[in-house]
């Protein structure tokens, strides 16, 4: 019996979760909270939850739900939410520029409930956050180590 392989998303999240703490103001005066549902074949393996809060705070990316949800943005808009669905492998192709949010949407590779205008900020930040060269590196690094356990 094979061993599943580890889910790409707990390798990349946290990575950006890093990259945002170390430089805060690279995400600017984003809001919302994105609750992401990584699945493999259908299956839900894993829930994330990535609650930005503009220039005050820093951002946070875990996999447990944020108790510190504002009600309200600095603005005074009701504070936006989205719940977006993905496979694990399709959260990589984000990631790297393969897979764009609208196209995986109109095709059903994203599922999305909520705030529309907040779920087209997705594939942003992992744009701020140098996805494209960062999803890569730890691609290659995850791939190095499962080939030395061999």
């Amino acid at each position: 019996m094979s061993q599943e392989s580890p889910l790409m998303a707990d390798l990349l999240l946290p990575a950006f979760d890093k990259e945002f703490k170390t430089n805060p103001d690279m995400l600017g005066n984003m809001q919302g909270l994105f609750i992401v549902v990584v699945t493999r074949k259908g299956q839900k393996r894993a829930e994330w939850y990535i609650l930005l809060r503009g220039w005050d705070q820093n951002p946070e990316i875990s996999k447990t739900r944020p108790s510190n949800v504002p009600v309200k943005t600095t603005g005074g808009a009701n504070f936006p939410s989205v719940r977006i669905e993905l496979e694990d492998r399709d959260l990589v192709n984000l990631a790297t520029g393969g897979l764009n949010g609208i196209k995986g949407y109109v095709t059903g590779r994203l599922k999305i409930q909520g705030d529309l205008i907040l779920s087209q900020q997705f594939e942003e930040i992992f744009k701020k956050a140098g996805g494209v060269e960062k999803t890569m590196a730890l691609l290659a690094r995850w791939e190095q180590n499962r080939r030395g356990k061999l």
